[in-house]
């Protein structure tokens, strides 16, 4: 497992979203009362916590002694422990994971130990960084630390589904599901507060300077154009940002803060450029024709009571990421986020 030093504090101020997100992966995993389960890269125990709470009995691993003894303050049953070393036989009806398998650097270890936990029929339900994951900001880390002549420490490992696969598939396991899915996320302290404090360690200087205080606010000028969908805005303030860094680096010379504040530029021109690719318009707008002559010919169906056929509809746009709620004033509908 990779060496780090986590903080239980700095992980719930910078990266709270990261439990917040694992609801779906919990609903996979479906615990039921009276299973065993074991949790591996467990954190400060906030899914472990709701696992236990659907009447399962749950073991947390997690290599932090800050992070498990976080977890022990909710009263969970966790320990210190290598995924790479899983010392459990036959002892599980299912094993699950949130966020925590990309820090893991022997993905063979670790599925050996997690075969050999399972009970004959279990489940290992996962979710974790894949192909392509946080592209953008390790390649401005990378470009700032090659400018220092510093070499970056070792990469995590954010596989694609079919390399995952083939992986799950030669430790002997039978693959149900499994999926490479896009999930851009708001990083509620940006990417300072993310990436230079919670990940990459880069300490804070003592007194933050006019330029970081820039960055911060163009930052959010940004991400609330790209809310908004205002695409010249979020250009705007781009340019905006590559100007204070240009006019920063003229007077400042002994400072490795215009370097970060490029880090933040690029990291906000991939993400223009990832929404510019998909499109701004509201996606409820585009697909507006579509759903709502299905929901008048749903309602034809119930109508005649072709009842089955209604249904089939239904459970194909909700497959589709289309929520129905039908309502004494007709049906209406919502894009599933």
């Amino acid at each position: 497992m990779a060496d780090n030093t986590w903080s239980s504090e700095t992980y719930r101020q910078h990266a709270p979203f990261v439990p917040g997100l694992g609801a779906a992966v919990l609903e996979l995993l479906a615990p039921l009362a009276g299973e065993r389960i074991l949790d591996v890269g467990c954190g400060e125990g906030t899914l472990t916590e709701q696992i236990v709470a659907r009447g399962a009995t749950v073991v947390g691993i997690d290599s932090s002694q800050d992070m498990i003894d976080a977890a022990r303050a909710r009263g969970l049953d966790v320990r210190v422990l290598n995924a790479e070393a899983l010392p459990f036989a036959r002892e599980f009806d299912a094993v699950f994971s949130n966020a925590a398998l990309h820090w893991v650097r022997n993905h063979d270890a670790l599925l050996d130990g997690v075969a050999r936990a399972l009970r004959p029929g279990g489940r290992f339900v996962a979710e974790f960084g894949g192909h392509g994951n946080i592209a953008a900001i390790e390649a401005a880390v990378k470009t700032v630390l090659a400018r220092r002549r510093v070499q970056p420490g070792e990469r995590r490992y954010y596989p694609s589904d079919d390399e995952y696969r083939a992986r799950l598939v030669a430790h002997g396991f039978t693959v149900n599901q499994i999926a490479l899915i896009p999930r851009p996320t708001p990083l509620p302290t940006g990417i300072r507060g993310w990436a230079f404090k919670a990940f990459f360690a880069v300490a804070p200087r003592p007194k933050r300077s006019a330029l970081l205080d820039e960055v911060a606010r163009l930052e959010q000028a940004f991400v609330a154009a790209l809310a908004a969908r205002k695409a010249g805005e979020a250009a705007e303030a781009i340019l905006a940002l590559d100007r204070a860094i240009l006019d920063w680096s003229a007077d400042t010379l002994q400072t490795d803060e215009p370097d970060r504040a490029r880090a933040v530029l690029h990291s906000l021109v991939h993400r223009l450029g990832e929404a510019a690719s998909v499109g701004l318009r509201d996606p409820k707008e585009v697909l507006a024709p579509l759903v709502e002559g299905l929901i008048v010919l749903r309602a034809e169906l119930r109508t005649e009571k072709a009842w089955q056929v209604a249904d089939r509809l239904r459970d194909r746009l909700v497959a589709g990421g289309i929520e129905l709620h039908d309502t004494p004033g007709g049906t209406t509908w919502t894009p599933r986020a």
